[in-house]
């Protein structure tokens, strides 16, 4: 007896005994279709898109942005750059004149983190990306605010008068950033709301692609259903496909 599904042109012979899994495939309908633009729609306009993870690159200056007078603006910089110089100069003197192992050791950090604030408004093309993947904190008002007080008071376990000047100058420089934060920025850092990041945007790992409509798969389609160029083990079996 002839196989049913090899008589004729190489198909079965009554279309309506077509199994599921081998029904051609149907593009998906309208309502589907609309439905997936509805959701990269939907997705695109998610607030977490419009965090700073997802805004352009950052701009020229090292805190330049937002709504920020330009000689408030320069202002900060100026204090911040005048900071990293302090933070130096106290770590430098203090190992001059070395006691012990712990005075080298906290000597060292406050130079590194004297010199990661310079650097953060200098802003070099070379070590830029560097602090923005490992010093991100550095980038958000309240991360700066934070960091300048911790330093400040690492500082002061260096002993001596400049221990002391460096220390209330990383203190006067987290202030600064306070106050233009409040005044400018409108930043609240309870509010569980991302703050601003005076302009730092870090760049999204990847481009956003929409869902395509074939991930939204059609209701009115057998669940089984699919191409039969898709099944690998039919390219054997005698079917004409």
């Amino acid at each position: 007896f002839g196989r049913p599904w090899t008589q004729g042109e190489g198909h079965m012979s009554d279309p309506s005994t077509t199994p599921p899994w081998l029904a051609e495939s149907q593009p998906p309908s309208p309502a589907v279709t609309a439905a997936a633009a509805a959701a990269a729609n939907a997705y695109v306009s998610h607030p977490q898109t419009q965090q700073p993870g997802w805004g352009p690159p950052p701009p020229a200056n090292g805190s330049a942005g937002g709504a920020v007078p330009a000689n408030v603006e320069w202002g900060l910089r100026g204090i911040h750059v005048l900071v990293a110089f302090m933070l130096c100069l106290s770590a430098a003197l203090a190992l001059i004149g070395l006691s012990d192992a712990s005075t080298f050791f906290v000597s060292f950090y406050v130079f590194f983190f004297g010199l990661l604030i310079c650097m953060f408004e200098v802003k070099l093309k070379a070590i830029i990306g560097i602090i923005q993947n490992n010093c991100g904190f550095i980038l958000y008002s309240p991360g700066r605010v934070a960091f300048q007080v911790m330093v400040g008071m690492l500082t002061l376990g260096l002993g001596g008068t400049w221990a002391i000047v460096g220390a209330a100058f990383s203190w006067l420089g987290a202030a600064a950033d306070l106050y233009v934060a409040v005044m400018y920025e409108n930043c609240s850092c309870s509010s569980g709301e991302s703050p601003s990041s005076m302009g730092y945007a870090p760049a999204a790992s990847e481009p956003y692609a929409p869902p395509s409509p074939a991930a939204f798969p059609d209701p009115a389609q057998p669940k089984d259903s699919q191409d039969i160029t898709e099944q690998p083990w039919l390219s054997n079996s005698g079917i004409d496909v």
